[in-house]
């Protein structure tokens, strides 16, 4: 096994529960050796780091422990890039450059700004080899994060409602967690974004909602480029026993309640929070009838005039049948995933049956 270091992203809690999802559903070998709120370290049998950041929504680099620096092959002239994480870089900068001259290479330093976040995947685009210093250690960099591939595709779409749609990365993040190998549904399917990213990443997808005319013309735009291994399905997931027969897994964000441009007051969120345990209660009711694997869901909490307001989700879950699965040690369910001036505060859970 190697030592691996994952610079995760910007809710480290949530990248660190994606990245244990992803070893479980591919059974992987891998040991948790550390991990605060900027890094990750595993010992790793053989992987792909390419293809699992491709797959990722929330780690910004892999890179792999090293103590070789020439993987430059026959170049002559290079650009090279080193950070240290809370720590100075510049004894191993001095150490590269004697090894660079040694070799007669032609290598110039190319660091990002002061004061930028070295760990940031947009550092490594204009560079041919990158070292990142953690621990006294040293680790090459391996694979990246390209955030211009998603700001292609979510902005390109035919259909896009920024303000009812979750980003592509949290989708991607939640098909994660579910463990999907081969196919996912969202129930709850909307404009088709968790469905867009289910596609991206090989898997089947499976839609349930009441309208899904846009979802429609979103999955045939990216069928194009990507695939087709998708399927639509009007109906009311309240009743999806009656849609689907089964499924291996499910990654959604119900209806989360109307859009607040204000405060709603208590009574409001009270009434709101009342309509959505019916929904959800009566949705996981109905899954618990289908589902196979576990299923990556957002719940809400409402902030009013006089204070928060939350659904006994607790409740909710144990009636419907389900218990909270925690793929890593150290990270909690749920997880929280909102701004500090946020009306409406998301928890994300992962589910499976009883």
């Amino acid at each position: 096994m190697n030592e691996y270091l994952f610079a995760l992203g910007r809710d480290p809690g949530l990248s660190l529960a994606e990245i244990a999802s992803y070893f479980q559903t591919f059974s992987m070998n891998y040991k948790l050796k550390w991990h605060d709120n900027k890094v990750a370290v595993f010992d790793l049998g053989e992987f792909n780091p390419v293809k699992m950041i491709k797959r990722l929504g929330g780690t910004m680099k892999i890179a792999e422990l090293t103590k070789d620096y020439n993987y430059y092959g026959t170049k002559k002239k290079i650009f090279f890039s080193v950070g240290g994480i809370d720590c100075d870089a510049s004894d191993l900068i001095d150490e590269l450059k004697i090894v660079f001259r040694k070799d007669k290479l032609k290598a110039t330093l190319r660091n990002p700004k002061k004061g930028d976040d070295q760990l940031m995947p947009s550092r490594a685009s204009n560079v041919d080899v990158e070292f990142i210093l953690f621990n006294n250690k040293t680790y090459r960099v391996v694979a990246v994060f390209n955030p211009k591939e998603y700001k292609s595709r979510d902005e390109n779409r035919p259909v896009f409602e920024p303000l009812a749609v979750i980003s592509l990365r949290l989708a991607k993040i939640l098909i994660n967690l579910s463990q999907a190998k081969v196919e996912v549904l969202d129930p709850f399917c909307g404009t088709g974004t968790i469905l867009q990213e289910a596609m991206v990443m090989g898997l089947s997808a499976a839609g349930v909602d009441k309208e899904i005319s846009s979802a429609e013309t979103n999955l045939k735009w990216l069928g194009e480029k990507y695939s087709n291994k998708w399927k639509l399905i009007k109906g009311d997931s309240t009743k999806l026993s009656s849609l689907v027969e089964n499924v291996e897994a499910v990654a959604t964000e119900p209806y989360m309640g109307p859009y607040w441009k204000t405060i709603p007051t208590a009574e409001e969120a009270q009434e709101i929070a009342k309509r959505l345990t019916k929904l959800y209660f009566e949705f996981l009711s109905e899954l618990k009838k289908v589902l196979k694997g576990k299923a990556a869901i957002i719940f809400p909490r409402f902030r009013s005039t006089s204070g928060r307001v939350a659904m006994d989700i607790d409740a909710i879950i144990k009636n419907a049948g389900f218990k909270i699965y925690q793929p890593v040690k150290g990270v909690s369910m749920p997880i929280p995933y909102y701004e500090p001036d946020s009306k409406l505060e998301r928890f994300i859970y992962i589910l499976e049956p009883l």
